[in-house]
């Protein structure tokens, strides 16, 4: 007998009129003579009808426990989470979708704190109810108007109480739990007597204050030990149940979706009104496993024997965690692996690039504006030339022509003056040669008066050696005194006179050439009033087309000005307007990548240091919003999952969780169809792009929470849309995949590199033209 014939189930095929044949083949085998008549009217066919009505009720009764013991063949969510309990799986139960928001007093800030406490309650779409579950209040100090960052959670808290019989394995239902909605895993809280007991997924065999929930039956049940698997809650002792009731998946939101409180908040005995921002959707938030989910997870589950060894188990375990939609485990075995370093370097470039292109867009209007003031100015500089030399050219000419008339009026005037002049430098040049010549006379006449005194004074010597000679010596020397003073006294008078002579001469012909000068000096005077007196007509126009141009220039001047005014003003308020908006896009820059270096630099440094890192296994985790689409999960999650990992690795092992929205691939699709005559076009072109991208509804495009390390391949998109669109109604079908263009192989598939998850980014699906 094969292994699998022993989980085999034998189905006792038998209903009311196989009953009745058998009942009355019976009597007919053993009774022949006793019972023989079958007619509607005999008491006797109705004893059989009720002994074939029972049968039938029994043996249906019997093959629904039957096959309720058994995954394969088990119907109902009771009956395959016990199942799954006996393996030690613990069935994943609702989830509530989360969203952060900023509350702000609208006609604060109040001199008082103002608190907002646990279990406030905000209206959403649909009449659903956000609360907020925070341990500690959100608190308005003094002069506080906004608090940011503040976490809500879809559904609202209730609170049931009960009463132990003393018995053991007590099992109390929870009644208050509406048909459509569920209870959130996370929220139940048991108090036995006021003192808060522990849940665990199955109640381990210890006395201890633990309890353990079966949330996927209805209505969902709380079950506590039985003095050995679990303690009992005394007898007569209070259980207060407390819930949250959550519309799971229904209960997804966009942004902006979240209106007024249910009840008004109260402080220091007055109402104070508030207003909440929601700038981004919900994350998480998804109904209770599904059957077929349990029944693949559970013996997965129990081959990890609730503990993480391999990937498998790491990722096991982190894709069945609550709020997770999806999760990947990884080894590291360097920087290209580690999500946090991808993560922090991402959000740097992200940030520099968005302030980029943020400053590019808010400042390009700016520019464009700038630009064209620029060229209004250069419009407006060529008016201004054109305007201006207009008015010059004019005046230029006239100045032009009464410069060409000075010039020959002075070459004229001057002509003149060279022929009245010439007389009288040839006259000055005869005065000034006689007196070199007299000089000349002067010079010689002297020379001749001294040689011939020369000679005398030659005689006078030879009188002196005569007297010398003779006797007596006295009377010699008196005589020779009296002839050498006779003598100089000649020479003195003789040279006296002809100096005289000599200089009367050169007085009289200085003079004469002073004249001359003088007369040529005033030739040039004369000639230089003659000239101004000339000039003076020509000189006043000049003057006059001067002033004209100046008074012209200053009038085209003003206008440019006054032109050019506004876009100058223009251009001033576009720079202030570029400098705004760059420090507008730069505020929170630095500080945002100086903490994200900060992290980088920390969690290097963390990895270089530890000689224990070889075997470091980091989980992505991903969360979804409201259109089924990955987005980044609350940090509590990341948190909770790695706490819950760090209780089952191995010892070796060390544990790192976060989000992995940097390695999610958004596929660009695009589809030409021809839909056949036959079939509605809009029904086709719906069907197709469900097939792909539907969200709202089980079953869900491909495109839609798919798993990681899986490509998308152009054959799966065409067998998907075959599959989906009824046969004959599709004439051509070209599906492409466009991108992203990094990911795409020779053959047009989207190959994702390991650790990266593929999802729906766009799918347009276009129609060609219908045969005619």
């Amino acid at each position: 007998m094969a292994v699998t014939d022993l989980n085999k189930v034998s189905y006792v095929d038998q209903d009311f009129s196989t009953a009745v044949t058998q009942v009355s083949n019976f009597l007919n085998s053993n009774y022949p003579d006793e019972f023989n008549d079958y007619s509607n009217s005999n008491l006797g066919v109705a004893l059989i009808d009720i002994i074939a009505f029972a049968e039938q009720n029994v043996l249906w009764y019997l093959n629904r426990k039957v096959t309720d013991l058994y995954f394969p063949t088990a119907r109902t969510p009771r009956s395959i989470s016990k199942i799954a309990r006996m393996l030690g799986y613990k069935s994943i139960p609702a989830t509530a979708a989360k969203t952060t928001v900023s509350i702000t007093l609208d006609d604060g800030p109040y001199t008082f704190p103002v608190q907002i406490t646990k279990g406030f309650q905000w209206n959403g779409p649909n009449n659903q109810v956000w609360e907020y579950r925070g341990v500690v209040p959100v608190i308005f100090n003094p002069g506080i108007t906004t608090v940011s960052g503040v976490t809500l959670v879809q559904g609202e808290t209730v609170t049931n109480n009960f009463v132990s019989d003393g018995e053991n394995n007590q099992f109390f239902d929870m009644l208050s739990v509406p048909n459509g909605k569920f209870v959130e895993g996370e929220s139940v809280q048991v108090k036995v007597d006021g003192e808060l007991w522990d849940e665990q997924d199955i109640i381990p065999f210890t006395t201890e204050n633990n309890y353990e929930t079966n949330l996927l039956a209805f209505p969902p049940v709380l079950r506590f030990g039985d003095s050995v698997q679990g303690n009992v809650p005394p007898i007569g002792s209070a259980i207060e149940l407390v819930y949250s009731i959550t519309d799971g998946f229904r209960g997804r939101i966009v942004s902006s979706s979240i209106g007024d409180p249910v009840v008004g908040l109260i402080a220091q005995f007055q109402g104070i009104p508030i207003t909440v921002s929601q700038p981004n959707g919900s994350v998480g938030g998804d109904d209770p496993e599904d059957i077929r989910s349990i029944t693949t997870k559970a013996p997965l589950f129990q081959r990890t024997q609730d503990r993480a060894i391999t990937k498998g188990d790491y990722d096991f375990l982190s894709n069945q965690f609550t709020d997770v939609a999806r999760a990947d485990a990884q080894i590291l075995r360097g920087v290209s692996g580690d999500v946090v370093i991808q993560t922090l370097v991402g959000s740097i470039i992200t940030t520099v690039s968005a302030v980029a292109d943020g400053s590019v867009q808010e400042t390009s209007g700016f520019q464009y504006s700038m630009v064209s003031s620029v060229e209004a100015i250069n419009y407006e500089a060529d008016v201004f030339g054109v305007s201006a030399l207009a008015i010059i050219d004019p005046f230029i000419t006239s100045i032009s022509g009464k410069t060409d008339n000075i010039c020959a009026t002075v070459n004229t005037q001057l002509d003149a003056m060279r022929a009245a002049m010439t007389p009288y430098f040839d006259a000055a040049v005869t005065d000034l040669s006689s007196v070199d010549t007299e000089s000349l006379t002067l010079i010689d006449s002297a020379s001749t008066i001294i040689s011939i005194k020369n000679a005398s004074i030659n005689g006078l010597l030879d009188d002196i050696e005569t007297v010398v000679a003779g006797d007596p010596l006295e009377a010699a020397v008196d005589a020779l005194t009296a002839i050498i003073r006779t003598k100089l006294i000649e020479l003195k008078s003789e040279v006296l006179s002809a100096a005289i002579s000599a200089n009367s001469v050169i007085d009289s012909e200085t003079d004469s050439a002073v004249v001359n000068i003088n007369s040529i000096l005033g030739e040039a005077e004369s000639v230089s009033g003659s000239i101004a007196i000339a000039l003076a007509p020509d000189k006043t126009c000049i003057a006059s087309d001067l002033g004209q141009i100046n008074l012209g220039v200053e009038a085209a001047v003003s206008g440019f000005q006054v032109s050019v005014s506004g876009y100058l003003d223009q251009i001033n308020s576009d720079l202030d307007s570029i400098n705004n908006a760059f420090l507008v896009q730069t505020s929170g820059m630095v500080e945002s990548v100086s903490g994200d270096l900060d992290s980088l630099l920390l969690h290097l440094d963390a990895q270089i240091s530890d000689s224990c890192k070889a075997n470091e296994v980091q989980v992505k985790v991903l969360g979804k919003d409201a259109n089924r689409k990955y987005v980044a999960p609350l940090q509590i999650t990341l948190d909770s999952l790695e706490a819950y990992l760090d209780e089952r690795k191995d010892i070796t092992h060390t544990i790192s969780v976060v989000e992995g929205t940097t390695d999610v691939i958004d596929a660009v699709v695009e589809i030409l169809v021809r839909v056949n005559d036959n079939a509605l076009e809009d029904d086709v072109l719906a069907t197709i792009s469900d097939s792909l991208a539907k969200s709202d509804a089980e079953p869900l495009g491909i495109l839609v929470e798919r798993a990681f390390n899986k490509p998308l391949y152009v054959w799966e998109i065409n067998d998907t849309i075959r599959d989906a669109v009824e046969d004959g109604h599709i004439d051509y079908l070209n599906v492409r995949i466009k991108g992203p263009a990094q990911y795409l192989d020779v053959d047009g598939n989207l190959i994702s590199p390991a650790g990266f998850v593929i999802q729906v980014g766009s799918v347009t699906v276009t129609a060609l033209p219908r045969f005619t």
